[in-house]
């Protein structure tokens, strides 16, 4: 299995990346319905190369939220927030 490239900076200071994947895994994740994931598109899947899934950590002041990034050559594609983790 080929490497993941380095994944896209942090949303902020209080976040940690909580997953990161690629290809057929990715595009499936992507694709899950809140609660269980971003519920992008089967378009906006297919663009991107990586999905990744920023979390908040304990010590952020506001609600715990995840950040999904859709990423192509190493540039954000399509970005989703949803609550808790």
């Amino acid at each position: 299995m080929a490497a993941l490239p380095p994944p896209t900076s942090a949303p902020g200071p209080h976040y940690y990346l909580y997953q990161h994947l690629a290809g057929a895994e990715a595009q499936k994740a992507a694709q899950e319905p809140e609660p269980f994931g971003p519920g992008f598109t089967a378009a906006e899947a297919a663009e991107a190369e990586t999905l990744e899934v920023w979390a908040t950590t304990l010590k952020h002041a506001g609600p715990d939220e995840s950040i999904w990034r859709l990423v192509k050559n190493g540039t954000i594609q399509h970005t989703r927030s949803t609550p808790g983790y």
